[in-house]
């Protein structure tokens, strides 16, 4: 027994001596470099602390941190091998889709803390109002959480600027643009501090949950030094744990030696909300990967358009590369202490093996007794052969209650149908990223009945499968009550949209009479004065019938009615009729109102005569709502490819490129200081964009401040000749 004890001694004592040599002769430490995504701030106090704690060194690691910047791209440098490692956000995922040989070491953010920043006077609360507006975002993926967000509400990428560069809060508050994509941890609070009054919109209240900062590594360093990349993760980790527990130390720190630019109580605010919020290490174990939401993130890259449908993850994990065979070379002075290490655990194996099992097992069953101790959840343990082994006393009375006396012996014999096939295959699963089942059943004796959630959780080191169940009855029950709810709402909007399509229907009949009737009027041989008179209720009239059409098409649009319906028609004969409407309105306000026929025209073209016809109308009343003077030019053509073409330039007041980004949204119309507000309802421009779209074709503009525009709408047609 004093032999063994001696051997147990000297094999413990062998990593300290060997940690003392290392110390003493630092030429036997890896060199290696860590590429931060940003400058010096607590957003990376982890690897600082794990540097100025001797952690690093422990670990056999000389390790130099590289400060970062906005024209410092921590990927590029670790991928061109100017730094081994680096620290990125989720777009980490992004370039490993493109085809970098990336590798996610650990995630030390478990939640992203970009947010978009936006002035607090600017009127802009949620993504919805930044249609049309300036965002400062980048195009190299790092802000794609931002991108999600906006697609997910609707907000259309083409409708909002898009501007790279890097973080100047001067840009915003200047209202050069309407959001900046920024930290939560940093700029809010500087300009708070500064008061400045400001509001962010989070893209996890609208249910885009992306990883913050990633430490990550290449394929190259992991394949041929797999013991340096885990004594680098643990080493990190170890300093992140000692810089959440020690925020003041840290921060001073950082402050002092590494010459951040926030002040020290801006560090220490930066320290508890990454902690609290965003490393979360109390409720999450420190550098926790979830593959289900890298998976999710990936998913989301792929409907951004970001990365090729077909691109895969594989490799992309640490622990794919955890049986490589290493090449790697350990440090010369370690040898002689691992030989005294080996002989000490060769003499002492069988007494370590004796307890370390009997610790194993008090392990389990203390883990068991946590399992079953849970409250309010129904709990089973079974084999995989799907024996129920154990059980708790709520999931002892749902199967008394609905099954009798006799408890199930099998989890076959509680499911029925398609799950039982879906069970089996999941007992004999040995995979353990597909470690997770979930299934809803249904129970029904004479009395009751109930929905129940089962979730299965493998536990591959134990050849057990955990069980949780829960009664959801009340969850489906709520959940269809709000379909119904829904549906009784889609209802009422479908019977408010063809009331409204109803009575515009019934205005608009009466309406042409009134427009045909004053055309005679004016034509009857009136005086001067009488003929003034009646033009100006005949431009009244048109502006009245073109708000119903305009309300009439939208409630098409929202009851999914407007399907393209084609007909044969003369394009020449359709733009004379369309001319003809705005001629008494050209007279009226003196404008030179042209019809340009681009010959040669066919007789004839198969397409939606109506629909094209409308959008006319549209582009021309909005011509002479926002031209005072000079001329309107009408112009058809058609292009060799078969396009239809037609445009129409004003010499009116011009759209500025701010709100070009922003007329085909609903509701939305030009105003500028110095001219008369407009009447209308704001829909045109919308319905014909949507037509055009409908139609195979597209509605686009071009136009200058003070000058005009012209707006063109392109649709592919079938002529006959």
């Amino acid at each position: 027994m004093k032999i063994l004890f001696f051997l147990i001694t000297l094999w413990l004592v062998s990593v300290p001596l060997y940690a003392d040599k290392v110390d003493s002769y630092g030429k036997d430490l890896y060199s290696i470099k860590l590429q931060l995504k940003w400058r010096h701030q607590f957003q990376f106090a982890g690897y600082y602390a794990a540097l100025e704690k001797g952690f690093y060194e422990q670990a056999g690691l000389d390790v130099s941190i590289i400060e970062g910047g906005p024209d410092i791209f921590p990927v590029a440098e670790v991928y061109n091998k100017e730094a081994q490692y680096g620290v990125c956000g989720s777009e980490l995922l992004l370039h490993r889709l493109r085809g970098y040989p990336l590798v996610l070491i650990a995630n030390i953010f478990q939640h992203s803390p970009l947010v978009l920043m936006v002035v607090d006077k600017s009127g802009i609360y949620s993504p919805i109002d930044l249609r049309g507006k300036k965002i400062l975002l980048h195009e190299d993926g790092s802000d794609a959480e931002i991108s999600a967000m906006l697609m997910s509400e609707g907000v259309d990428p083409q409708s909002y600027g898009y501007y790279d560069g890097s973080v100047d809060t001067d840009m915003l508050l200047e209202g050069k643009i309407d959001a900046l994509a920024v930290y939560i941890t940093n700029e809010p609070y500087l300009l708070k501090s500064m008061g400045m009054d400001i509001r962010v919109i989070n893209p996890l209240k609208y249910g885009i949950d992306f990883y913050g900062d990633c430490l990550f590594t290449t394929e190259e360093e992991i394949n041929n030094y797999p013991l340096r990349v885990r004594a680098f993760r643990q080493a990190s980790i170890k300093g992140w744990e000692y810089a959440l527990n020690n925020i003041d130390e840290i921060a001073l720190l950082i402050k002092e030696k590494y010459r951040s630019d926030a002040d020290i109580d801006m560090l220490r605010y930066e320290g508890s909300t990454i902690r609290d919020s965003f490393i979360m290490n109390k409720e999450v174990e420190l550098g926790h990967t979830n593959q289900g939401r890298w998976e999710e993130i990936g998913k989301t890259y792929r409907r951004l358009g970001m990365t090729a449908s077909s691109s895969r993850m594989e490799g992309f994990f640490a622990w794919e590369y955890e049986n490589n065979e290493s090449p790697e070379k350990l440090p010369s002075k370690l040898l002689p202490y691992m030989g005294i290490g080996i002989l000490s655990l060769l003499a002492g194996g069988t007494l370590f093996f004796h307890i370390k099992l009997k610790v194993y097992t008090k392990n389990k069953i203390h883990s068991l007794q946590n399992f079953f101790s849970l409250p309010s959840y129904m709990l089973l343990v079974m084999d995989y052969s799907g024996k129920i082994k154990n059980y708790n006393q709520s999931w002892a009375l749902l199967m008394k209650r609905y099954f009798g006396s006799e408890h199930p012996e099998n989890i076959r014999q509680v499911l029925t149908g398609e799950d039982v096939g879906k069970i089996e295959k999941f007992c004999h699963m040995n995979d353990p990223l597909q470690s997770l089942i979930s299934l809803e059943v249904f129970f029904k004796n004479a009395e009751s009945s109930v929905w129940i959630n089962l979730d299965f959780h493998q536990a591959f080191d134990e050849k057990l499968i955990y069980g949780i169940a829960r009664d959801i009855t009340e969850e489906k029950a709520r959940n269809e009550r709000m379909g119904e709810s829904v549906e009784i709402a889609m209802e009422n909007a479908r019977k408010k949209t063809d009331f409204i399509a109803s009575m515009s229907h019934e205005i608009r009949t009466p309406m042409n009479a009134m427009v045909s009737i004053t055309q005679m009027l004016i034509e009857s041989g009136l005086s001067i004065e009488q003929k003034d008179i009646a033009e100006i209720l005949m431009v009244s009239q048109h502006n009245l019938l073109q708000i119903i059409n305009e309300i009439i098409d939208f409630s098409k649009l929202e009851a999914g009615k407007d399907e393209v319906i084609l007909d044969s028609f003369s394009i020449k004969e359709q733009a004379k009729s369309i001319y003809q409407l705005f001629e008494v309105m050209a007279r009226q306000k003196k404008l030179d109102f042209k019809l340009n026929l681009i010959r040669p025209l066919p007789n004839f073209i198969i397409s939606d005569s109506q629909k094209i016809r409308q959008i006319c109308i549209n582009l021309i009343s909005n011509a002479f709502k926002y031209t005072e003077k000079g001329e309107i030019i009408f112009s058809v053509g058609l292009t060799e490819a078969g396009i239809l073409k037609i445009s129409v330039q004003d010499t009116g007041i011009g759209i500025s490129k701010d709100d070009i980004g922003r007329i085909f949204n609903f509701y939305s119309r030009i105003e500028r200081k110095g001219t008369v507000r407009q009447s209308g309802t704001g829909l045109g421009l919308v319905i014909s964009q949507k037509y055009a779209r409908a139609m195979g074709g597209a509605v686009t503009v071009e136009s200058q401040v003070s000058k005009g525009s012209v707006f063109t709408l392109t649709v592919p047609v079938h002529v006959i000749n």
